[in-house]
């Protein structure tokens, strides 16, 4: 062990933490900091850093003790010696024939020169890889690239010898290669070398930008993806936390994290990279091997005819598709998200349009507007589908059939209607399943994080205007539930919203008896769409087009802008500029968007991004009992007195906790049921009720938890602050801050 040992602090928190020691002692981590160093005379100023490793504040890297390397290195000779003898004496008795005949006296030489040549070697590689192992994590990253950089090379001369072979092969027995090898005609050969040229790199691009790929370190991402966790999950305050929640998806994604915070690479298959080379290499065979001048003689003017591609339906619609598969790619190396999975999706892109051009190519021919229109077909294999529906629809006797089978196929709430979304976007989020706006607004936010490259702020942007989309689309049923004035429809997609609905006397049917809002299916609604609609519908739909066009004027894309808008509450800017017809809608709109998945976290995405400092005590003298304030507890009807007591701040509570007959005795009255965490981690039932709550003459209101008859009253560390309070790590007191935190208005009723 050094005279100097480091031990290495990490900051397992989103927040800049001030670590005081004796002495005046202070150690500043920045937010998830992971590579802070001490000495052994700095460690000793704080010896209060094991108790915050405890609280999941930090984590603690002690020095590791390799010891001696001498005993290893002798077991290593011993055994390279062992290993060079018994290869020496079977070879000596291969030679001798087991002693039966002399040995040449030339290969005795050899013997006696190459066996202490091999024991060195061995030694030495043996030494070496010894001395790597015992590096630690860096070593063992080391022979990982190793061997990771010699399965990529072998990938990749695997697939460049199929690019460059398939098509010399092709040419050389079956496109006149032998014939114009023997020819004198040079500008042919010309023409087919450059031809022969393009088939490679058109065909190996794709592939070489994978393996061209600068890959970020596994590390890095890793980093980044926590940061970003911090502040999209509000339920998060750790790495703890961030590891119990989401250990097992990161480690699939980065693999395991080695001591020095880098990953560790998952395996993954090359052979989707290999499958979609080849069926590009075999499009440009077909595209531009048979083309070219026929004629024993080549013009100068004639070169340019070698590179112009077959008038085929499948040949423009897998030149189509390689257009978009080239732009995808360069996209994705671009964004760092190029991965064997993409190659698996080209593959299949190319076949889909393979086929769809051999079933549009009769009924559209070869001419200029029909090879036009399959190079598109190529670009957006969707598009034949619905050539393919709308040809047969128009055919009589054939519209009903059509119908039903081709219903199907018609997305009901495309990604197109999202702003800021483009066809390669579109593609990757297909790639994981996201195939219409619903798909995206219910999908694993946390999923498309770590699977894709794309930006954070553009996934919960796109995610923040689905939410809006899917409660404003005119498209699902409406409820036909309003007053003769005042018409309000609304898009009923889940019981909460229904529940919204039914709360407001406003939005009633024509003959004033409430209606219960139906949920139906999307099923049932695209039934729907098909039946004629009634006037009060066809108003109904106008209506709520009406509220979408209101929200646009205002500048409100998603649904946080409508919710940040509307909680200003009656004043706000957003109720005086809607019309009295649409402000009911505004209201059912706010509190039907209360259940959706993913809203809290962008909101709390949305929310300030501010560094907090947080001060903790790391002294000897730091090892003081938890925090304690002077609160006191009223009802707020009954008259008999209050409860006074010195209440534990526990940073961890959600609600008051005060002992049962002392709540009685003040007249506080249960009013529901919650469940809560006992100091031991066991999980309780147990009646709550309101109170009013006095903390150094600042009052509150809030919910008082029953706990038992001998609990210990406990304060929540949020209802202090709230107060404009704080725990003083020093000290361990209340500690007055001003001002007083404002308090977000509530929506209006």
């Amino acid at each position: 062990m050094s005279a100097n040992p480091h031990k290495t602090i990490q900051n397992l928190t989103a927040k800049r933490l001030k670590i005081h020691g004796d002495n005046g002692h202070v150690l500043i981590l920045p937010p998830l900091e992971k590579n802070c160093q001490l000495s052994e005379a700095e460690d000793q100023q704080f010896p209060g850093l094991q108790r915050l490793e405890m609280q999941h504040y930090i984590r603690i890297l002690e020095p590791r003790d390799a010891g001696s390397i001498e005993p290893q290195i002798k077991t290593l000779l011993y055994g390279c010696l062992m290993g060079v003898g018994l290869i020496t004496y079977i070879v000596y008795q291969v030679l001798t024939d087991a002693g039966k005949k002399p040995a040449d006296p030339q290969y005795v030489r050899w013997l006696k020169f190459g066996s202490p040549s091999l024991f060195l070697i061995a030694s030495g590689l043996g030494i070496g890889l010894l001395f790597i192992l015992r590096s630690g994590d860096t070593g063992k990253a080391f022979l990982q690239w190793i061997s990771r950089w010699i399965a990529q090379a072998l990938s990749l001369l695997l697939i460049v010898t199929l690019g460059l072979v398939l098509p010399s092969i092709a040419f050389y027995f079956f496109g006149g290669g032998r014939d114009l090898i023997s020819s004198q005609n040079s500008l042919a050969k010309l023409g087919r070398s450059l031809q022969l040229i393009f088939i490679f790199t058109a065909s190996l691009l794709p592939a070489l930008l994978y393996f061209l790929f600068d890959r970020q370190q596994l590390g890095t991402l890793r980093q980044r993806f926590e940061q970003q966790i911090f502040r999209l999950d509000p339920n998060i305050e750790s790495l703890c936390d961030v590891a119990a929640k989401y250990g097992r998806q990161i480690d699939e994604i980065y693999g395991r994290e080695t001591g020095g915070g880098e990953g560790r690479l998952v395996r993954a298959t090359r052979w989707p990279i290999l499958v979609a080379t080849v069926v590009m290499t075999l499009g440009w065979m077909l595209t531009l091997l048979p083309a070219g001048p026929q004629s024993d003689t080549v013009q100068p003017g004639q070169l340019l005819d070698f590179f112009a591609p077959q008038h085929s339906a499948l040949i423009f619609g897998f030149l189509g598709a390689y257009f978009f598969v080239l732009n995808t790619v360069l996209h994705r190396y671009v964004r760092a998200d190029l991965k064997p999975k993409a190659y698996s999706s080209i593959t299949v892109r190319m076949l889909v349009v393979f086929i769809l051009s051999w079933v549009l190519g009769p009924a559209f021919g070869t001419s200029v507007p029909g090879l036009m229109l399959m190079f598109m077909v190529g670009v957006f294999p969707e598009s034949g589908l619905t050539l393919i529906r709308e040809s047969i629809r128009n055919q009589t006797g054939f519209g009903k059939i059509v119908k039903l089978i081709g219903s199907p196929t018609k997305e009901r709430y495309p990604l197109t209607e999202l702003k800021e979304l483009d066809v390669y976007d579109r593609a990757r989020l297909l790639d994981e399943g996201v195939t219409n706006i619903e798909g995206l607004a219910h999908h694993d936010l946390i999923d498309l994080m770590l699977e894709t490259r794309i930006p954070v702020p553009r996934l919960v942007d796109w995610i923040d205007q689905a939410i809006l989309y899917l409660h404003l689309d005119v498209g699902t049923n409406i409820i036909a539930a309003s007053s003769a004035q005042h018409s309000a429809p609304v898009t009923v997609r889940t019981p909460a919203s229904a529940q919204a609905m039914s709360s407001h006397p406003g939005l009633e049917a024509e003959d004033e008896k409430p209606q219960t809002p139906k949920v139906e299916s999307a099923d049932e609604a695209e039934d729907e769409d098909e039946k004629p609609q009634t006037p009060q519908e066809s108003a109904d739909i106008e209506g709520l087009r009406n509220l979408n066009t209101f929200l646009q004027s205002n500048c409100i894309r998603t649904a946080t802008d409508f919710i940040v808008t509307y909680t200003k509450g009656k004043d706000g800017a957003l109720q005086s500029r809607a019309p009295n017809d649409l402000r009911s809608r505004l209201q059912v709109l706010c509190e039907s968007l209360e259940d959706d998945e993913w809203l809290d976290h962008i909101r709390h995405w949305r929310a300030s991004s501010r560094v907090v400092d947080q001060v903790l005590n790391a002294s000897s003298g730091g090892f003081s009992p938890p925090p304690h304030a002077s609160v006191t507890i009223a009802d707020f009807e009954s008259q008999n007195g209050t409860y006074h007591s010195d209440f534990r701040v526990d940073p961890r509570a959600a609600d008051l906790l005060v002992a049962t007959p002392a709540l009685k005795m003040i007249g506080v009255k249960p009013i529901g049921e919650t469940t809560y965490q006992t100091n031991d981690g066991t999980i309780e039932t147990g009646s709550f009720g309101l109170a009013r709550i006095v903390v150094e003459e600042e009052t509150t209101a809030g919910r008082v938890i029953f706990g038992p008859d001998n609990a210990e009253s406990i304060v929540p560390l949020w209802v202090i602050e709230s107060l404009g309070f704080t725990v003083d790590p020093v000290s361990n007191s209340l500690k007055r801050v001003l001002p007083i935190p404002s308090k977000k208005n509530k929506p209006a009723s």
